[in-house]
């Protein structure tokens, strides 16, 4: 059976990884090294998460209360309770799910006087282009904040040139992964000090509990071969268990509960190490390989075929979302065929409107509806026609 979502991460960066553990090497060091490679000190946080870097961006930024932030209308759950635990207001900006950016039209219509700041996500993979966003900010003197945590793509992009601050992730199932570690790129020179600064005093993550995950992610890149996955999933069905909520427990970063304590961490030395190795090492031509193979895979689709991203200007399959009208059913008939698809591997939600008497947005329609395939380089052309052959009867149309 092929797995939802392989980790991107070879066997030789995890036994670095495990080895640094075991080395008392100067932190310092690594951080300066990572900040050069990325860009500079000037402009560089190096965080254990985008979610850390982002609440310490909010308190950093000390916004009045109740004012309003205009949040593409699909996000990560955890960002919007940041916003709400700073007492923040988001405002869902809504998406044209052909191109994956947002509707510049509901930028101006959602701006009050209490507009105070952008946050913006690019999704599934694809960047979208924010010259529009930008220039209205500027326009209106407000902070871009631009989630970049699904667009790594080792091109030397660093975030848009007029945003604020650019996020970037490093976590378990993102491209270069290093289990964990964000970097921002952050372009008002007072608040990366301040940033910088206020990060430094939270305690470090030990050198054994990154030795513990790195333990935990090996065995999962082992059973992520499709030859055991299967076998896996299979044994975990007889048992009765659920295979989907094992999966997901075992790659979620942070678990059920006080968020605000989870997050205020530093990574380990160890970590910041094998970062800097990730991007030391990491190839462009990784991510051309899935951007050929997610291509391939669209060619066998019919003519007419829709889904979320297929007019995107920037394309990488990072993850691969269709919209089916039964997604469950379709979900069931893949399994039954090898393929492991899921209604929720990429854990985004779509904020819905305020006033609940509007109509559903588009990115709510499409969340429905949408299942993710289990897709990725290593499947052989005949397997990516057979699913491309599975999915194309139900994939459905959605738009507004």
């Amino acid at each position: 059976m092929y797995p939802r979502k392989c980790l991107d991460i070879k066997a030789s960066d995890l036994l670095y990884g495990l080895l640094r553990c075991l080395n008392q090497t100067n932190r310092i060091e690594w951080v300066s090294k990572l900040q050069s490679k990325w860009s500079s000190s000037n402009d560089t946080l190096i965080c254990y998460s985008v979610r850390t870097g982002f609440n310490l961006l909010l308190d950093s930024l000390n916004l009045p209360a109740g004012s309003e932030v205009l949040v593409s209308a699909i996000t990560i759950p955890q960002m919007i309770d940041l916003l709400k635990s700073h007492q923040l207001v988001p405002v869902p900006i809504d998406i044209n799910m052909e191109s994956l950016a947002v509707k510049s039209e509901h930028l101006e219509s959602s701006l009050t006087k209490k507009t105070r700041m952008i946050l913006v996500a690019h999704i599934f993979g694809c960047r979208m282009d924010l010259t529009e966003v930008v220039n209205f900010a500027a326009k209106h003197d407000l902070f871009v904040i631009e989630d970049c945590a699904q667009v790594f793509l080792a091109d030397g992009y660093l975030g848009h040139p007029s945003a604020t601050v650019s996020m970037f992730s490093f976590g378990a199932i993102k491209t270069a992964t290093a289990l964990g570690g964000a970097i921002f790129t952050i372009r008002q020179a007072e608040l990366n000090q301040v940033m910088n600064r206020r990060v430094k005093e939270y305690p470090t993550i030990t050198q054994f509990s990154f030795f513990q995950r790195l333990i935990k992610y090996s065995f999962l890149r082992l059973v992520n071969h499709s030859s055991i996955y299967g076998s896996i999933f299979t044994f975990l069905e007889l048992l009765r268990h659920d295979p989907d909520q094992i999966v997901m427990s075992l790659t979620r970063s942070f678990q059920t509960g006080n968020l605000s304590s989870q997050l205020q961490y530093q990574p380990a030395t160890a970590q910041l190490a094998l970062l800097y190795r990730r991007l030391s090492q990491y190839r462009t031509e990784t991510i051309e390989r899935r951007q050929a193979s997610g291509y391939k895979l669209t060619r066998h689709f019919p003519d007419d075929a829709w889904w979320p991203g297929c007019h995107a200007k920037k394309h990488t399959f990072w993850i691969f979302p269709i919209c089916v009208s039964n997604p469950l059913q379709t979900r069931l008939r893949l399994k039954e065929h090898g393929f492991d698809a899921t209604l929720a591997s990429s854990s985004l939600i779509a904020l819905p409107k305020a006033d609940k008497n509007e109509s559903p947005t588009e990115a709510q329609l499409v969340l429905s509806k949408i299942l993710y395939l289990p897709f990725d380089v290593s499947m052989p052309s005949k397997d990516l026609i057979r699913l491309a052959d599975l999915v194309a009867p139900d994939i459905t149309r959605i738009s507004k």
